[in-house]
């Protein structure tokens, strides 16, 4: 006696095949089944991998732009610093240089070593002294008028006065510091 299959195994068997009338084994049917279900999941981490690789990659080149940007200022930062270095250590060699020079006598000459080397310089000297000499002056008139030595109308005159030589002088003071320091400006060019 032969088996008749039943119509659950059949079913089963067919697939694809029944058009032609084939009968697949059931066991291919799900090994192909599972097989189709892992390549969809690989193929989706494949994707998924690929996209999150290349938003990183994108990532990482943008901050490598950043640390390029960000390695140009430190190198011109260092320029800067080792211009100044080299700034600093001609000043020191002839600061060293005066002082072989002005250490060898045991006497120094004040008034040569605080001598003014230019005009403006002479100047703004000159300037400086009649400015401190103008707020002593301001000072004691004030003292003079708080122990009622002087009335005061005199003291108002005479302290309008001197207030506006001492504004004269400090914008006059102010405008040889410019004038000093555009021209030391323009000589380090």
């Amino acid at each position: 006696r032969a088996q008749q299959p039943t119509a659950a195994a059949a079913a089963g068997r067919k697939q694809s095949g029944a058009a032609s009338g084939r009968f697949e084994d059931p066991g291919a049917v799900i090994k192909r089944n599972a097989v189709e279900k892992v390549t969809a999941k690989v193929r989706a981490e494949l994707q998924r991998y690929y996209t999150d690789t290349g938003r990183e990659i994108e990532t990482l080149m943008a901050s490598d732009a950043t640390a390029a940007d960000a390695a140009t200022r430190k190198r011109d930062e260092l320029r800067e610093l080792q211009r100044e270095a080299d700034e600093y250590e001609a000043k020191s060699a002839s600061l060293r240089e005066w002082l072989t020079n002005f250490g060898k006598s045991d006497e120094i000459d004040v008034d040569a070593v605080t001598e003014p080397k230019d005009a403006l310089s002479k100047q703004l000297l000159h300037l400086a002294a009649d400015d401190a000499a103008l707020s002593d002056t301001m000072y004691y008139l004030e003292k003079a008028l708080g122990a009622g030595t002087i009335d005061l109308p005199a003291f108002l005159k005479v302290y309008r006065s001197l207030a506006h030589e001492q504004c004269l002088t400090r914008a006059t003071k102010r405008l040889c510091q410019d004038t000093q320091q555009r021209n030391r400006h323009s000589a380090r060019k």
